[in-house]
């Protein structure tokens, strides 16, 4: 009976986009910051 009384979530309307800090959260995680962080890592060795 517990199943029952499970009510559905409130979904927010974002018109389509994707909420802010997710987007953040998903580019600290990418490989495209990964791929960034390496490319400054390399000039950083180069002119020390």
């Amino acid at each position: 009976m517990a199943f029952h009384s499970i009510t559905p979530t409130q979904i927010a309307d974002y018109k389509g986009k994707k909420p802010y800090m997710k987007s953040c959260i998903e580019f600290s995680q990418s490989e495209e910051l990964d791929s960034l962080i390496r490319s400054y890592d390399y000039q950083i060795e180069i002119n020390p």
